[in-house]
């Protein structure tokens, strides 16, 4: 039987193995913190897309309420109609009145006044989301004395926008 030497061993394999498992497990760590990370950024997302629509329609509704029924509209100031209630959220609707002009072109020759309102809607959604939206419209009357016929014309929108949920 023949004898073989052989060289001492280095030992190189575990610290190899070890620094390798140690990068694979951070990288592991860095792909659950990211995937974590975008699963609640697009919740947040989802959410906020929620409560914009949400305001949109509240504002929608709330225009149409006021063509279907003036007497909603205040003659000074403003009125706040009460919440309105949705599976996503709730929101808040303000009708305020802004000018009076001494004429509206629209019913020449009649004489008539313009009134602008605006309508401020603040819906509050899901995980905390915020949404304001104004939308302005005015309508035209007929002022006279006696005899009058009475011309009122519709609600028409002016302008709207929405503003981020930090500012007014």
């Amino acid at each position: 039987m023949q004898l073989v030497k052989r060289s001492p061993q280095s030992g190189s394999a575990l610290p190899l193995a070890l620094g390798l498992l140690t990068v694979l497990t951070a990288v592991a760590v860095s792909a659950a913190r990211t995937s974590v990370a975008n699963t609640r950024l697009l919740a947040s997302l989802v959410a906020a897309q929620s409560t914009f629509r949400l305001a949109a329609a509240t504002t929608a509704d709330t225009l149409q309420a006021v063509r279907d029924n003036p007497a909603l509209l205040p003659g000074s100031g403003s009125v706040t109609l009460p919440d309105v209630q949705y599976q996503d959220g709730t929101a808040q609707a303000e009708l305020h009145h802004r000018v009076t002009t001494a004429h509206c072109p629209l019913l020449d020759p009649t004489p008539g006044e313009r009134i602008d309102y605006e309508i401020r809607v603040t819906a509050r959604g899901p995980r905390g989301a915020l949404s304001h939206h104004r939308q302005g419209f005015y309508i035209c009357r007929e002022t006279c004395t006696a005899p009058c016929v009475g011309v009122e014309t519709p609600a028409m929108p002016t302008h709207w926008y929405a503003t981020r949920p930090d500012k007014s």
